[in-house]
């Protein structure tokens, strides 16, 4: 039997937590409580802001009375299961859970999800953070989720799955998360892990958002004087391909750059760009050239050579504050672009951009009550490549939009808490032209463009329109602040109608009724 040292046990461990997902939590309504204080746009955020701020905020939402002065009610109301805090160290453990029962229109059967899972965080002295989770989940989703699983051979967000059950309709799938993240002084803090990552003001993120499955990465964000500099290694992966050496899903690699500055209180601006090139024969890896965080990545790529080039995006993005709790906000992404094209108005293919404008609402009339709408835009072909290994997605997920490309948005949602008491809701409407079965008219970003039906005379929402509206309204109680665990009834409405019905885009009207206790930790996107 090996014998190990403590300090090679502590190593081993902390090594088992960075191979797993990272991420402080990311979900939307979660988080609308820190942005009130700390007005962030990189998620998940930089753990050692965020602790205090969440303990603050689970120590105002105390509940004080007989049974939360036991130790059962202290755990399940107002505490972390496990929490052991001393002058240099900090250990903490929650168990996580998803248990939710509801009833479709279009479903015969009972709807149902079971998740159990576990959370665990460090701090070790004042700079090293660690964070670990895990789900094992099976779940019997409403029908048009399985229709996405079954065409895309993933659930959203959360991977591969199996079948499961009797009739083998429902679904089993696991997630693991976890991360790294070191303080290395006071300008820089470093991350390793396998997660998610968000930037941007808004609910949706055109530059890079958490729709998508979790990925390797290394994250470095630099911070001084009015400037916050993020880079970001990622290795992401083709599952409709297998490396030919190792018979894995093939790789691609990302490299994101994203620039923000503070000018002041009121405005601050940046710019954004990545990269994403392709790796089908197991034998290239990560590109030293792209590891430089200061470059510009198209002079690099031409230096490379047409055969090793990457697919480029270059975009910006800004924040106004003009009153006190009030943000309008908005982003651009330029994947290729021609002013001359532009401004003959030709409809010329290579014209790929997309645009968000949005405002957001703290404390609205009334305090605690949160108001969001934005409007998203995207051209068609926007995210695709000529070769499409190197499109902007990863797990048959966009890493942007959840719609692709080809498409117009509205999305809004209102939020109101009373102590623990909640109630939200969210309103979507979209339009897109959608491609029909042997047809490329720009909303897939999986199918390479060289696949278009034509150069010029190309507009948004060309190929079969499709309309989609959904509505998501959940009223609950917060059962313990620490973990987001929350008593929820809701209902979901989605009706999706294509001009044209086809096998990938059939007319469908779903009502969703469902009651459950939920951790609501990470973003589930079911709004496409």
């Amino acid at each position: 039997m090996i014998n190990l040292t403590k300090q090679r046990l502590i190593f081993y461990f902390l090594l088992v937590a960075s191979l797993l997902q990272a991420q402080i939590p990311m979900n939307h309504a979660f988080n609308s409580q820190l942005l009130e204080i700390t007005d962030e746009s990189v998620f998940p955020l930089n753990p050692f802001k965020v602790m205090e701020i969440q303990d603050s905020i689970s120590s105002s939402l105390k509940v004080d009375n007989q049974f939360a002065s036991t130790w059962i009610g202290r755990k399940l109301l107002n505490e972390n299961l496990l929490d052991v805090q001393k002058e240099d160290y900090r250990f903490i453990i929650n168990p996580l859970v998803g248990l939710q029962l509801g009833k479709g229109n279009n479903e015969e059967k009972t709807l149902w999800r079971n998740t159990r899972g576990v959370h665990a965080f460090g701090q070790l002295g004042k700079n090293f953070i660690f964070y670990t989770e895990i789900h094992e989940n099976q779940a019997q989703f409403p029908a048009y989720i399985n229709d996405f699983a079954s065409q895309n051979s993933i659930l959203p967000g959360v991977g591969i799955w199996k079948a499961f059950g009797k009739d083998r309709t429902a679904k089993d799938y696991a997630t693991a998360i976890g991360y790294l993240s070191l303080q290395a002084n006071k300008y820089i803090n470093l991350q390793f892990g396998n997660g998610k990552h968000f930037f941007g003001e808004g609910y949706r993120s055109t530059l890079l958002s958490d729709n998508s499955f979790n990925y390797p990465y290394l994250r470095m964000i630099t911070k001084f004087w009015k400037i916050e500099y993020v880079n970001l290694f990622t290795q992401m992966r083709d599952i409709r391909r297998k490396d030919p050496s190792t018979r894995a899903f093939a790789k691609k690699y990302t490299t994101a750059h994203y620039l923000n500055i503070r000018l002041n209180k009121k405005l601050r601006f940046g710019l954004f760009e990545a990269t994403t090139y392709q790796d089908t024969s197991g034998r290239r890896g990560y590109d030293i050239d792209y590891l430089n965080p200061f470059i510009l990545y198209r002079p690099i790529e031409y230096s490379l050579g047409v055969t090793s080039s990457g697919n480029a995006l270059l975009g910006g993005h800004f924040a106004i504050q003009p009153i006190q709790d009030l943000t309008i906000y908005g982003q651009l992404i330029l994947d290729e672009f021609k002013l001359k094209e532009f401004f003959g108005n030709t409809g010329w293919w290579a014209n790929k951009y997309t645009i968000q404008l949005g405002i957001k609402s703290f404390n609205t009339f009334i305090p605690n009550l949160f108001i969001q709408t934005e409007l998203n835009y995207a051209r068609p072909y926007t995210y695709s490549h000529s070769s499409d290994s190197q499109n902007y997605g990863h797990y048959n997920q966009p890493l942007a939009h959840p719609l692709g490309a080809n498409f117009i948005e509205s999305v809004s949602h209102i939020r109101y808490r009373n102590k623990r008491w909640f109630a939200e809701t969210e309103w979507m409407y979209a339009v897109q032209g959608r491609d029909f079965e042997e047809s490329n008219w720009g909303s897939d970003i999986y199918a390479g463009y060289n696949t278009r039906e034509q150069d010029y005379s190309n507009e948004i929402l060309q190929g079969n329109r499709t309309t989609t509206l959904f509505s998501d309204t959940k009223i609950g109680y917060i059962v313990n602040p620490r973990t987001n665990l929350r008593l929820e009834l809701g209902y979901i409405f989605r009706k999706m109608e294509p001009e044209t019905p086809t096998t990938i885009a059939e007319s469908n009207t779903t009502h969703y009724f469902h009651i459950g206790l939920i951790s609501r930790i990470n973003n589930h996107y079911y709004d496409f």
